[in-house]
């Protein structure tokens, strides 16, 4: 009876620590959950051969980086390389929530 009591108790307490923990992983990543709202597009000109990263933190904050950096790929058809090879772009503004 004290085994399966033991038992009862183990998985009871289990279940609230996985349960914290999950709780703690959605609010700690909850503004990767929730979509942030995009107001408008503007085209920007750049210098041919600029950095993703000094685009990034010329136009973005760290907020919205990585919706950013998503958005800018998306809509400009740009693949994974470091460097921009192209006059101008098109960048979201992005409202931090």
């Amino acid at each position: 009876m004290n085994k399966i009591k033991a038992v009862k108790i183990a998985y009871t307490i289990t279940v609230i620590i996985v349960f914290s923990l999950v709780l703690t992983a959605v609010f700690t990543n909850l503004d990767k959950f929730l979509p942030r709202e995009t107001i408008k597009y503007t085209q920007i000109n750049i210098e041919s051969g600029i950095m993703i990263d000094d685009l990034i933190s010329k136009y973005s904050n760290q907020v919205n980086r990585e919706t950013f950096l998503a958005q800018v790929k998306k809509i400009n058809k740009l693949n994974d390389g470091e460097y921009i090879n192209k006059k101008s772009l098109i960048i979201p503004i992005i409202e931090s929530q």
